[in-house]
């Protein structure tokens, strides 16, 4: 996320970032927001509805399915 995103008067916002895989194929994955903790945990709980939605979908090119890495 760009740090004006971040510097706007949001309610919430979360940020989740994940480094390159190692030798071992393992990723460092960190997570951090502001606001309001059940909202949080509402916005995380529907994106993780919409992408399990997405990665067996019959999508649309302006919503592509999603791939998991494996």
């Amino acid at each position: 996320m760009r740090h004006d995103e971040t510097s706007k008067n949001h309610a919430c916002y979360i940020l989740i970032t994940c480094d390159h895989p190692n030798e071992e194929g393992k990723m460092e994955v960190s997570m951090s927001y502001e606001g309001d903790s059940a909202l949080v945990s509402y916005l995380i709980s529907g994106a993780q509805d919409i992408i399990e939605q997405r990665i067996d979908c019959e999508c649309d090119e302006e919503h592509p399915p999603l791939k998991m890495i494996k």
